[in-house]
């Protein structure tokens, strides 16, 4: 089976660096994005089945994450209150003095994400300093490279940390799921981690740290992106999944280690080598878990 497995995802691998996926994918897609208005549950289920075509990928996520609406009459509207929005969050972060022109546009983008949820003003001096060095502006530099306004920037950013802070919340109660998983793929492995105490619920542990950061700086921003086509559409559970697609990937060093410390220095120094392999064996995991 696991022989099967890793044939398939050669295959898949192979198709889709050839472009042939895509093309076929690309037509599927196009009547979906067509409609009017778009049907957005069609479209998400889409996403959860098939790898989305890169010079579709912006209009998709922000379909998906209701930056734009799927009412093309509608558009306009909206677009102007977004902007209103954006603006009046820009101002009142230049008016506090927290960013000013030469603030990098990740950092503008959280600390106005931190501002509309209530979140920047009960923060300390120190600590608003410190949010130049946040994870999360992992996930405002994957945005920063997709697209190119500053509004939808903003808004795709917000819609992202949201997602981030619901998986975080929901790992504790996830976590013998994944467990469960793991061992399912490799007893072996799951055995050894859970007597190193890798598979913890503190904040600590690389299970957070990779879903704090969405996987960004784990993975390749291109990895990243057809992982989080899955979570936008609606799939949260694809983050454990490559939780656990990361863990067998690298199940040599980790069987290697006697010591927590040990392992999770492992998990924290990851090569980005294994990238396709990771990523196919997580959304194959998926497909398979799923039955999508």
């Amino acid at each position: 089976m696991a022989q099967q497995d890793e044939q398939r995802n050669f295959r898949a691998q192979y198709y889709e660096k050839m472009g042939f996926r895509c093309v076929e994918e690309k037509r599927s897609l196009e009547p979906l994005l067509r409609e009017s208005p778009v049907d957005g549950a069609k479209l998400a289920q889409f996403v959860r089945a098939h790898l989305v075509p890169g010079i579709y990928r912006p209009l998709v996520w922000r379909l998906l994450l209701k930056v734009q609406p799927c009412h093309a009459a509608v558009g306009e509207f909206v677009a102007a209150r977004r902007r209103e929005t954006y603006e009046d969050t820009v101002h009142h972060l230049r008016v506090l003095g927290e960013v000013t022109d030469a603030t990098p546009a990740a950092l503008g983008c959280w600390l106005g994400w931190l501002l509309n949820t209530g979140r920047l003003v009960r923060m300390t001096r120190p600590q608003i300093r410190r949010q130049k060095d946040a994870p999360q502006l992992q996930v405002a530099e994957l945005v920063l490279d997709l697209f190119d306004c500053r509004v939808e920037q903003f808004f795709v950013c917000c819609r992202l940390w949201q997602l981030q802070r619901a998986a975080l919340e929901q790992l504790p109660a996830q976590l013998p799921w994944l467990v469960q998983l793991l061992e399912r793929e490799d007893p072996q492995l799951a055995a050894h981690l859970q007597q190193l105490g890798v598979l913890a619920r503190g904040d600590a542990t690389p299970l957070h740290n990779w879903i704090d950061t969405l996987f960004c700086g784990v993975l390749p921003g291109s990895s990243v992106e057809r992982i989080v086509d899955k979570l936008v559409a609606g799939a949260e559970r694809i983050l454990p999944v490559t939780a656990v697609s990361l863990l067998v990937t690298h199940r040599r060093q980790l069987l290697a280690v006697e010591e927590t410390s040990a392992a999770r220095a492992t998990l924290e120094r990851l090569s980005e080598e294994d990238t396709d392999r990771v990523v196919s064996r997580a959304l194959d995991l998926w497909a398979r878990t799923y039955k999508v």
